[in-house]
C-alpha cells in the first residue's frame, strides 16, 4: 500500500460519523447540484480557496431558479432583483437541503475582506451593483457550506460560488 493510500484511509477513518458508525462522504457536505448551465467566464476564472480547517476551493454555483413572470414584473416594479431574490427557505428548497439554512451578512462570512475580488466576479456575472447574498448551510457542529449568490436578471437565474468549510 502506498503512503497516499494509507493517508487516504486514515482520513476516511478520521471523517467517520461517530453517531452512526458509517463513514461520511468525502467532505461530509450535501450533494447539491451546483451547475445547471454553462459557467460564465467570470466565475470560471475564480481560483481561490475559502479559508477554514479544510481550505477547499470555491466552486461555481448556478442552480435553476424560477423565471421571472409577468406577475413578478407587475408586483416587483423597479425592485425586480430584490423581489426575485431567494429567501433562506426558498434557497433551502432550491438546493435540496434538509438542514438549517440562514442568510448572513457579508462581514460575518468575510470578516477580513479577503474575498472582495470573488464578490466582484459574482457581481460582474450578474451584471449588478447589488451585493450578493450569503447563505450558510449548517450540516453538523463543524461542517458548513456557504453560497454567495446574486440574481442574474438577464437570464432569470442565481449565479455565484459555493464554499465548503470545516469550522472547529
Amino acid at each position: 500500500m502506498s503512503s497516499d493510500d494509507a493517508y487516504a484511509s486514515f482520513l476516511d477513518q478520521a471523517n467517520q460519523d461517530t453517531g452512526t458508525g458509517k463513514a461520511s462522504t468525502r467532505s461530509g457536505h450535501a450533494a447539491t447540484k451546483a451547475v445547471d448551465t454553462e459557467v460564465p467566464a467570470a466565475l470560471r476564472s475564480v481560483d481561490q480557496y475559502y479559508t477554514s480547517d479544510t481550505d477547499e476551493p470555491m466552486e461555481p454555483h448556478l442552480p435553476k431558479h424560477r423565471h421571472v413572470t409577468a406577475a413578478d414584473e407587475a408586483s416587483c416594479g423597479t425592485e425586480r432583483l430584490t423581489c426575485v431574490r431567494a429567501g433562506a427557505d426558498e434557497f433551502k428548497a432550491l438546493v435540496g437541503f434538509a438542514g438549517e439554512v440562514s442568510t448572513i451578512e457579508r462581514k460575518e462570512w468575510d470578516g477580513r475582506d479577503a474575498y472582495g475580488a470573488v464578490v466582484e466576479s459574482i457581481k460582474k456575472t450578474a451584471s449588478t451593483r447589488e451585493e450578493p447574498r450569503v447563505y450558510r448551510l449548517q450540516h453538523d457542529s463543524t461542517r458548513a457550506e456557504y453560497f454567495v449568490v446574486a440574481v442574474d436578471a438577464r437570464h432569470s437565474r442565481l449565479v455565484g460560488l459555493r464554499m465548503r468549510a470545516v469550522e472547529s
